[in-house]
């Protein structure tokens, strides 16, 4: 078996995904700002995971970058499938602004650091999220049905839907995210060393594909779902990503 035909799994499951996007009626059923989000986090998902089939058609050393964009597209499937979980489209809003509202901190920081070079973009960065959070807390003082949630972390997200036994491809995938020590050591002695556990190949991509497949369909079915797809017509998609998952894990 090789990464190639790993990758062109991934490919067939992502042509499944796009019918669904392109077979979504125009009108939707958005019944909240959470199911909107739900479609940009369904097409970051698959646009991640279509970037781990394109490296992979250039060249097998590509592994380790493949890895980055899988993680990427895991994430978007993790937040879609903790955002669109509750039944009730108050709840999923509740999910989506305190999802938001991380948001803050990330402007404040940023705006700090950013105002030493251009002098205001601080204080728009700033107005900018107000503005949104403003909208966001005019909408619970509305309906009380609210209840804004921290978002928890993703192990714990996986734990709560079943999926626990996909962390520890995402923490393999992290290390490689942030340059961790073993990548590095992996990196340096990939093609000597006599210890498999050092060496960046096959397996590396076996993860980028599942993970890149996982989070592209999830998000999908999450957001088309909610957005007003029966679970039948998702059927095809769904089973066809439990194939995919149950032939990528046993090779």
């Amino acid at each position: 078996m090789d990464h190639l035909t790993h990758s062109r799994r991934l490919r067939q499951l992502l042509r499944l995904c796009r019918h669904q996007i392109e077979s979504r009626k125009e009108c939707g059923q958005f019944r909240s700002q959470a199911d909107i989000a739900l479609i940009a986090f369904m097409e970051l998902a698959v646009s991640h995971a279509a970037a781990v089939h394109a490296l992979s058609e250039k060249h097998f050393d590509f592994s380790l970058s493949a890895l980055c964009c899988a993680r990427s597209a895991f994430e978007a499937g993790v937040i879609a499938v903790w955002i669109g979980q509750p039944e009730l489209p108050f709840a999923r809003e509740g999910r989506w602004i305190g999802f938001f509202r991380k948001l803050g901190k990330f402007y404040e920081e940023q705006g700090e650091f950013l105002e030493k070079t251009t002098p205001g973009l601080g204080a728009d960065m700033t107005a900018a999220f107000d503005k949104t959070d403003a909208i966001f807390t005019d909408l619970v003082h509305k309906y009380p049905e609210i209840k804004v949630e921290g978002t928890p972390n993703v192990r714990q997200i996986l734990k709560t839907n079943g999926y626990e036994h996909l962390y520890a491809g995402y923490k393999s995938a992290s290390q490689v995210v942030h340059s961790g020590p073993e990548t590095i050591i992996r990196q340096r002695h990939k093609d000597d060393s006599p210890d498999a556990l050092y060496r960046v190949g096959l397996g590396e991509w076996t993860n980028a594909c599942i993970m890149a497949g996982w989070g592209a369909a999830v998000a999908t079915y999450t957001a088309m779902w909610r957005t007003g797809t029966s679970k039948q017509d998702l059927k095809p998609l769904i089973d066809a990503h439990t194939r995919f998952n149950n032939t990528l894990a046993s090779e």
